[in-house]
């Protein structure tokens, strides 16, 4: 294939770049393995010498996903001469009056930065995955999945105080989007990848403050959204934060430029709009909007992004409109909430009020105990994604505006230095919580599979919430479900988590009865199984030839489904080397749980 081909191409220039190999290992198994898990090394990292062009040229070709690569080796070719030989015409060509040139011109501008086509590559495997069939559950838990920090994150914030009118503990994807639904899940995946991505980076300090503001817009704009009657408060919430998406690129990819527009805002009557059109040759939500667009981001958000035509805003037609009054909404309490002082705050809410009045039943006594509400929010939520936020001049800001009225405002805390030592403790806790033992993880997913058997959730969910928390607890490559086939003696495979399984879902088919290989034995006697080494003189002539013909792995646990002495489906759980698969007998304990919760909602449903 063409996208394997730029897979060598990068591995060969890797290793002429830095003189080793992007990822070495003790034999072929290893080092597979590493290449289908572990992120590369950006070769500048090994040699300073090269560029930062060049660093994305290479760590393209070796994306993991072949849909992010260069298309072929002539692609691939034209970025290598470009990177040697520039053209004139890049250095000194300007973007052009018309405004979709000047977007163009710097977007491209963009995507020959270290990092931006990773980034697009990720946020667009996720949008790509729509709300609808049960397989677009599976689909997304999938994605978010395949990144352990990615999803230890979404479920600290869906554990954050923000959701804890849903009630309880959510300790698997799966379970999140039964409980917030799919498009709330799938957005704050896409915040949270956008927001690492733009964290602990060059322009760090500038870069975390718009990063809080815009999560502070994002706060107040899901308070707003449910007293305006939008139907998902969530959606709200991520027109809020993407309200400023065209700003916090501009601050990370185009960043003296960005400090331009700063400079004309403060020393000229332009406003954010103006000033960013003056000096980039498009806005700031042009810009954003675009990107959204090349992310295939939803319509409601794109048009979030725009600036309100009427003056005053007048009462929206429909939805979209409604959102996208949302969020300016939101964005113009937010500025407002660090205004400098309570007096300037509360004549910039009284004007906001009065603008927005005909447009949206709010008043200025409404706007105050938003604002405040959501700084107790925002308090947390900084903490639980971005560590300690106690140096952040916006919430400096915002103290210095709440002055003496912010310990009113917020029960329970003396000072908002004290919140925020608080909540930043709370979310190392949860941090913690969340790096868990193997052992802690299985018994929060018991506890979640629990509360579904009491909710009654679908038969298919409850399973891949029992599959997510396996996977996630023990750190297998792949685990799979396999289901009998009423109609042979076989089992199917039917859903699974990890690597490669297109190639195994609905395909594979494990035959059972017919011989003394240790999935009949396992099946016939319902006895759970850990077998550490398939190659094992004692285990290699029990492994089917069905198994070796599928390149599972070396080492893998077996769980058996049985209900009235039939057996009716099996848990298989792997790892690719041998003897890399340890089961502690709590653990071992905790996954028979898992099985015979499964077999409790198997028989519930018969």
């Amino acid at each position: 294939a063409r996208s394997t081909d730029v897979f060598s191409v990068g591995m060969t220039l890797y290793e002429l770049l830095t003189g080793q190999p992007a990822v070495a290992g003790g034999n072929v198994f290893e080092v597979l393995h590493k290449i289908a898990n572990q992120p590369f090394r950006a070769p500048s990292t090994r040699n300073s010498e090269v560029t930062e062009e060049l660093d994305q040229i290479v760590m393209r070709a070796l994306a993991k996903n072949p849909a992010e690569r260069y298309a072929d080796a002539q692609e691939m070719r034209r970025a290598l001469a470009h990177h040697c030989r520039p053209s004139e015409d890049d250095a000194t060509t300007q973007p052009s009056s018309d405004g979709s040139g000047a977007i163009e011109f710097l977007l491209n501008r963009m995507r020959h930065k270290s990092g931006f086509p990773a980034l697009s590559g990720t946020i667009s495997a996720i949008n790509r995955v729509t709300a609808g069939p049960e397989q677009s559950v599976q689909a997304l838990s999938e994605v978010l999945l395949k990144d352990f920090a990615l999803t230890n994150k979404l479920l600290r914030m869906v554990n954050s105080t923000g959701y804890g009118h849903f009630g309880g503990t959510i300790s698997t994807i799966s379970r999140a989007v039964l409980i917030l639904g799919f498009n709330a899940v799938r957005d704050m995946a896409i915040t949270l990848v956008l927001f690492d991505h733009l964290h602990n980076k060059g322009q760090a300090t500038k870069l975390r403050e718009e990063v809080i503001h815009s999560l502070f817009t994002g706060i107040i704009a899901r308070s707003l959204a449910r007293n305006a009657g939008v139907r998902d408060a969530e959606e709200g919430f991520i027109c809020g934060v993407f309200r400023g998406l065209g700003r916090l690129l501009a601050g990370f990819y185009l960043y003296d430029e960005s400090l331009e527009v700063t400079r004309r805002i403060q020393h000229s009557a332009l406003g954010e709009e103006a000033a960013s059109k003056a000096v980039l040759g498009a806005s700031y939500s042009e810009i954003g909007a675009a990107v959204a667009r090349s992310w295939n981001l939803p319509p409601g958000i794109i048009a979030a992004m725009r600036p309100l035509e009427a003056e005053p805003p007048v009462k929206p037609e429909n939805a979209q409109e409604r959102l996208r009054l949302v969020a300016a909404l939101a964005e113009a309490v937010s500025d407002a909430a660090c205004a400098g002082s309570a007096p300037q705050r509360d004549k910039q809410l009284a004007a906001i009020a009065r603008r927005f009045g005909a447009a949206i039943p709010i008043d200025e006594k409404k706007l105050l105990a938003t604002a405040n509400e959501s700084v107790q929010q925002l308090l947390d939520d900084a903490a639980h994604l971005l560590g300690d936020s106690r140096t952040s001049r916006f919430c400096q800001g915002l103290r210095q505006t709440a002055g003496a009225a912010a310990a009113d405002a917020m029960p329970d805390a003396d000072t908002l230095e004290r919140v925020i030592e608080q909540t930043t403790r709370i979310a190392a806790s949860v941090a913690e919580a969340h790096e868990q033992e193997p052992a802690q993880v299985l018994a929060a997913g018991i506890q979640d599979i629990t509360n579904s058997l009491v909710d009654n959730v679908n038969l298919s969910d409850l399973l891949r919430i029992i599959l997510e928390t396996m996977y996630r607890g023990m750190g297998f490559t792949r685990v799979i479900l396999f289901m009998r086939d009423p109609r042979a003696f076989t089992l199917t495979a039917r859903f699974g988590y990890g690597q490669d399984l297109d190639r195994i879902v609905g395909r594979l088919s494990l035959p059972f009865g017919r011989s003394q290989d240790v999935f009949s034995v396992c099946l016939a006697k319902n006895v759970d199984l850990l077998i550490t080494d398939i190659e094992a003189p004692n285990i290699r002539a029990r492994i089917p030839e069905w198994f070796r013909k599928a390149s599972l792995g070396q080492t893998f646990v077996l769980l058996p489904i049985v209900l009235d002495n039939k057996p009716i489906g099996l848990f298989y759980g792997e790892k690719p080397l041998a003897d890399e698969l340890t089961v502690e007998a709590r653990e071992m304990n905790l996954l028979k749980t898992l099985r015979n919760q499964a077999v409790l909602a198997l028989r519930q449903r018969r």
